[in-house]
């Protein structure tokens, strides 16, 4: 199984260049703030006796949940703050966190609600990315999202995607992945949803070929939402720890392992490899090739070995194809090999060769008792030469009409 590798929070404090839990003020005033919302899903109603194994397994995150008081608490602003139990890792833009034990409970989706979110538009609007004019025209473009907000679909989808991974994993491994563990989506009442769009609508283009200002609307047509969620650990991910997603500003390193506890690169890989093994196994892909976002990109590795934004899986039943199966497979291993190499400072090619490998030899192991798909195992049984024709197969050769 893979090793969990947790953080020593009592030795991490705020010190302006990353934020993490100072002092010992009470939530309350996190809580007098907090609005009503209404819980429209929930893992305790859905499963409750998944829900009841999770809170065996980490005791935690009921008493985090107490504490709360059946309320939601919202980021009075979107920069990197620290206000007792509460605090915005940097990097971590539509996110913020509250410690619970030796994991945090993660509330994603509540920006709408900060004091300051059009300063964040403000900045962002100035700043080109990905050919667009400003990060918020490609957010909303290539991820499908409102800028700095979540949308009730996407929690919902989020939440339901994972939870159906976890009961799968669950069952098989008895044990939970070492990935955010769904709780909660709240919706966002409509009048702070209409206020925030109006708001930022003066950021959003509303060219006649392709209006960002209508996407949004469209977007965000179902409503607003925030997702709660737990993280065994601390999900520091390996893009910010290296300086390698704007926002971060390599929060960790070598300076700073004694703080975020035994964090170590050579520990972390094999869990990725391992858990993406293990996913296969479970009749799952970690990505396609329409997931502009994924949990195998390096902005979504856990340097303690886990892995977030998990709703880019593919339950492998939903394939038409064995070709785009196949496809979606080389896709994930490409994006985890891009991770690894980077973090690395390897070759590309010698790391995806070094994960097929891998990947082969404990697909045929079979440790963990896995029931592989055919076309799985077919693929990783190849080697060699016949590898490459596979992959003209299925990336060059069209299917005969």
């Amino acid at each position: 199984m893979p090793k969990i590798i947790l953080c020593n929070f009592n030795k991490i404090v705020y010190n302006g260049d990353y934020c993490l839990i100072s002092g010992c003020i009470t939530m309350e005033c996190m809580l007098e703030k907090s609005p009503k919302l209404d819980k429209i899903w929930s893992l305790e109603k859905l499963d409750h006796k998944l829900y009841q194994s999770m809170l065996d397994f980490y005791p935690e995150i009921k008493k985090a949940l107490n504490s709360l008081q059946n309320k939601c608490p919202v980021a009075p602003t979107c920069s990197v703050f620290s206000q007792g139990d509460f605090f915005r890792m940097k990097g971590h833009a539509r996110s913020f966190c509250m410690k619970a034990g030796d994991g945090l409970i993660v509330f994603k989706g509540s920006e709408p609600f900060a004091q300051d979110y059009l300063d964040v538009y403000e900045k962002a609007y100035k700043y080109p990315k990905d050919g667009m004019p400003s990060k918020i025209e490609s957010f909303v473009l290539y991820e499908h999202e409102v800028y700095l907000a979540l949308t009730r679909k996407a929690a919902i989808n989020c939440a339901n995607l994972t939870y159906q991974f976890v009961r799968d994993y669950h069952q098989h491994f008895n044990i939970l992945p070492h990935i955010p563990l769904p709780l909660s989506v709240y919706i966002i009442p409509k009048e702070r949803t209409r206020i925030f769009l109006t708001d930022v609508s003066p950021f959003l283009s509303d060219r006649m070929q392709l209006s960002v200002a209508k996407y949004t609307k469209e977007l965000a047509k179902d409503g607003l939402a925030i997702y709660a969620y737990y993280y065994h650990g601390y999900p520091l991910r390996a893009a910010h720890a290296i300086n390698h997603f704007p926002g971060a500003d390599g929060i960790w390193n070598k300076n700073r392992e004694n703080e975020f506890g035994e964090f170590k690169l050579d520990d972390a890989i094999p869990n990725w490899v391992g858990f993406i093994i293990q996913m296969f196994g479970l009749g799952y892909v970690p990505t396609t090739c329409i997931h502009t976002g994924n949990c195998v990109q390096i902005q979504n590795l856990s340097i303690d070995g886990g892995m977030c934004d998990i709703d880019s899986i593919e339950p492998i039943k939903n394939f038409t194809s064995e070709r785009e199966l196949i496809r979606s497979v080389i896709v994930s291993l490409t994006f985890l090999s891009e991770s690894i190499a980077t973090m690395k400072s390897v070759n590309f090619e010698i790391v995806f060769s070094s994960l097929w490998s891998e990947i082969a030899k404990q697909i045929k192991i079979n440790s963990y008792k896995l029931n592989y798909h055919q076309s799985i195992t077919n693929l990783f049984n190849k080697t060699g030469i016949n590898v490459i024709d596979q992959i003209e197969t299925i990336f060059v050769k069209q299917n005969e009409v």
